[in-house]
C-alpha cells in the first residue's frame, strides 16, 4: 500500500469528538502515516499541540488565521512564545482572506508578515491560507522572500500558481479539486510539477466529489490522490511516493525513528537539542539522508522537552568534562530548553559549552547573550567563511545576506558575557580561507579553532565496536 501524508487537517474540531480514534484508525488503514493538525488561532494552536501529544501519527502546526485577528496584538506575545517553546511542523495557517474580510487588509497583511518572520527565525515552514486575495498574497510572498512554505487548498489560476512556484513555495490541493465545475483548480493542478505538489484534506471540509456535502476525514484523501494522478497522467504509486517525499522534506518529518538526545564523544556528553537549523552548511551531515554524525544517529523525530533531556542525560550516567549542546540542529532555537537544563547541570558543578551557528540574536530578534552570563563557560561558533558571499555559498541560511554580519556581531556580544568564545572553521572545505578567518576572529576578540573536513564522519561512538559500521 502506498504511503501518504495529509499535510492539512483539523481533526481537533468537535465534529470528530464521537469517533476521533476511529478516524485515525481509518486514516492508517488507508495508508496515511502522518497528518498535520493545523491550529486555527491561539487556542486552536494549543489544541493542535495537545492532539499531537495524544496521537502518534499527528504533528501540529500553529497559526493565527486571517479570519480571527480581532485580538491579534493582544494574542501575539503568547502565540510567539508558543511557537518558540514547542515542537511544531509549521507556522500556520496564516495568510489573507478577502472573502470573509473579518479584519482590514492592513491587519491581515501585518499578521501574515509577522508569522512569516517567525517561521524564518525558527527555520520552520509556513502554511498559507488564501481566499480571493491571490495578487496581494503573491506581492507579500515576493517581498518577504522566504520560500519554505505551502499555499494550501489552492484556489487561484494556473498563472498565479506558476508565480507562487517561482517564489519557491509548494502548492497543495484537497477534495474540491475533484468537483466537476472547478476547472480553475484543475488547470492549476496541471501546472504544478510533482516535486512541488502536496496532498491534504482540510478535514472536516471539502470532501471529494463522491462524498460532497458530507464530513471529510483524512482517509478520504486517497480519492483526491487518485483524481490528481489521473489528471497528471501518472500512476498513483508515483504520486504517493513523490508527494510523501515532498512533505517529509518541507516539514522535516522523520520516519518513526527517534534518534539520540544524549551521546558521548570522548570525555564529553553532547545534547542533541533540536531537529531545526537556520543554516544548511554544504559539508554538514544534516544535509545528508541519514543524519549520522560521529557514529550517532542524530535524526530526531521530535524535539525533546526539558524533562526528556534531563532523563536522557541521567540515563547515560558517568562523569563528563563538559556538557555540550551540539547536535545537527541549532541549539539557540530552543533557548528556553537550553537555559532550563543548563541551570540544572550547572547546579551539579558541570562545565557548559554551546556549539552554535551564531544566529542566536537573529533567531530571537534581540541580543540573547546576557542570558548566557554565569551559566555558559564556552561558546563555539561555526564561521566557515571569510566574507558574506562565501558564507552564503557555503552555509546558506534562512537569514540570507544578514547572516554573516549577524554571526560576527553575535561573537562580539558573547565575548562580553562568556569566558571563552571561539570561531570554528572546517579546514579543507572548498573556498575557505583559514587565515582570513583568523583575522576576523582577532577583530571580533575571539579565538579560532580549525577542524578537519571529515571530522563529522569519524566514528567516535563508544557503543559501537571498533571497525563496526556507524
Amino acid at each position: 500500500m502506498p504511503e501518504f501524508i495529509d499535510t492539512h487537517a483539523h481533526t481537533n474540531f468537535d465534529v470528530f469528538d464521537e469517533d476521533r480514534d476511529e478516524v485515525y484508525r481509518r486514516a492508517r488503514e488507508a495508508g496515511i502515516s502522518i497528518l498535520i493538525e493545523v491550529g486555527v488561532g491561539l487556542e486552536g494552536s494549543r489544541a493542535a499541540l495537545t492532539r499531537a501529544t495524544a496521537e502518534p501519527m499527528v504533528r501540529a502546526a500553529a497559526g493565527l488565521h486571517p479570519t480571527g485577528l480581532a485580538e491579534f496584538e493582544t494574542e501575539w506575545p503568547a502565540f510567539e512564545d508558543l511557537v518558540r517553546s514547542n515542537d511544531l511542523a509549521a507556522v500556520g495557517e496564516c495568510g489573507l482572506d478577502y472573502y470573509w474580510m473579518k479584519s482590514p487588509e492592513a491587519i491581515q497583511a501585518e499578521a501574515f508578515r509577522r508569522q512569516i518572520h517567525l517561521a524564518r527565525q525558527m527555520s520552520l515552514p509556513f502554511i498559507v491560507h488564501c481566499r480571493d486575495a491571490e495578487e496581494d498574497l503573491i506581492k507579500i510572498l515576493a517581498e518577504e522572500s522566504y520560500g519554505r512554505g505551502v499555499v494550501h487548498c489552492f484556489g487561484g489560476t494556473a498563472d498565479q500558481a506558476r508565480r507562487i512556484l517561482d517564489l519557491g513555495l509548494h502548492i497543495s490541493f484537497c477534495g474540491n479539486v475533484t468537483y466537476k465545475k472547478n476547472v480553475q483548480a484543475q488547470d492549476a493542478a496541471r501546472v504544478v510539477p510533482l516535486d512541488r505538489l502536496l496532498l491534504e484534506t482540510d478535514s472536516p471540509f471539502l470532501a471529494p466529489q463522491g462524498r460532497r456535502g458530507k464530513r471529510n476525514e483524512p482517509a478520504h484523501m486517497i480519492e483526491t490522490a487518485r483524481y490528481l494522478a489521473d489528471l497528471k497522467g501518472v500512476a498513483l504509486e508515483e504520486l504517493a511516493q513523490t508527494t510523501t517525499r515532498n512533505a517529509r522534506v518541507l516539514f522535516d518529518l522523520k520516519p518513526d525513528a527517534p534518534g539520540v538526545i544524549a551521546y558521548q564523544i570522548g570525555d564529553n556528553l553532547y545534547i542533541n537539542l533540536t531537529r531545526l537549523c537556520t543554516a544548511h552548511c554544504e559539508f554538514c551531515p544534516r544535509e545528508g539522508s541519514d543524519r549520522v554524525a560521529w557514529g550517532h544517529d542524530l535524526a530526531l523525530e521530535r524535539d525533546p522537552t526539558s524533562d526528556e533531556i534531563l532523563e536522557a542525560v541521567a540515563a547515560k550516567g558517568g562523569k563528563y568534562d563538559e556538557i555540550v549542546y551540539c547536535g545537527l540542529g541549532e541549539p539557540m532555537i530552543r533557548l528556553a530548553n537550553l537555559l532550563e537544563t543548563a541551570r540544572h547541570f550547572k547546579a551539579q558543578g558541570r562545565r557548559i559549552r554551546i556549539n552554535t551557528n551564531g544566529h542566536g540574536n537573529l533567531i530571537h530578534g534581540h541580543d540573547i547573550t546576557p542570558q548566557l552570563a554565569g551559566l555558559v563557560d564556552s561558546v563555539s561558533i561555526s564561521l566557515n567563511a571569510q566574507d558574506a558571499g562565501s558564507y552564503d555559498r557555503i552555509c546558506p541560511s534562512t537569514f540570507g545576506a544578514r547572516a554573516f554580519d549577524g554571526v560576527l556581531e553575535f561573537a562580539r556580544r558573547c565575548g562580553d558575557h562568556v569566558p571563552d568564545v571561539a570561531f570554528t572553521v572546517v579546514e579543507g572545505a572548498p573556498g575557505v580561507d583559514v587565515e582570513a578567518c583568523r583575522a576576523l576572529a582577532r577583530a571580533c576578540g575571539v579565538r579560532l579553532r580549525t577542524r578537519p573536513l571529515d571530522d563529522l564522519q569519524e566514528n567516535r561512538n563508544p557503543d559501537l565496536a571498533e571497525g563496526d559500521p556507524a
